[in-house]
């Protein structure tokens, strides 16, 4: 195999120069730097975001505002996450004390723009449910049968656990 040393994509034997670059290839891959976590000094929770799209939006303007930011799952909220692909318990977003009041500045007016489930939301759509009486909830309901299926996959998961520790 042969490597860019300069973008790092690797290719096959033969090829002599990277077609992107423009450089000659080498035989060893070129050494990359570990990613390194933004580094905080005394963090501070500055929000706890209730779903993925406020997260994502306050870490890009985080990000734009040049602020570094770490995010945590609390509880079992990472179990979750890893599990359902979100967590029950919200994630909470960390920014160092020096940067907390700029952090909180350009948030300003995020926490309100998409709040949680509220009581007139859940009004409303116990009111929808109700004007829909007959209807049964598993018929033609893709959430149900994912659910389902769900449930036999763990159902089934755990049950090779139990046979595999014999």
């Amino acid at each position: 195999m042969a490597w860019c040393p300069k973008c790092g994509s690797e290719y096959r034997e033969g090829i002599e120069t990277c077609p992107e670059c423009g450089v000659p290839l080498e035989g060893t891959p070129p050494a990359r730097e570990p990613e390194r976590l933004p580094l905080l000094s005394e963090p501070v929770l500055l929000l706890t975001c209730t779903n993925e799209r406020q997260l994502g939006t306050a870490r890009d303007i985080l990000e734009q505002a040049g602020i570094p930011c770490l995010s945590r799952d609390p509880g079992s909220g990472e179990y979750l996450r890893i599990v359902f692909g979100a967590s029950m318990f919200g994630t909470e977003l960390y920014v160092g004390r020096s940067d907390a009041a700029r952090a909180r500045a350009a948030l300003a007016g995020l926490e309100d723009e998409d709040p949680p489930c509220g009581e007139n939301e859940l009004e409303e759509a116990a009111r929808a449910s109700a004007s829909r009486p007959n209807e049964d909830p598993t018929e033609e309901n893709d959430s149900y049968r994912a659910l389902l299926w769900l449930l036999a996959a763990i159902a089934a998961f755990a049950a090779l656990a139990l046979l595999a520790r014999g």
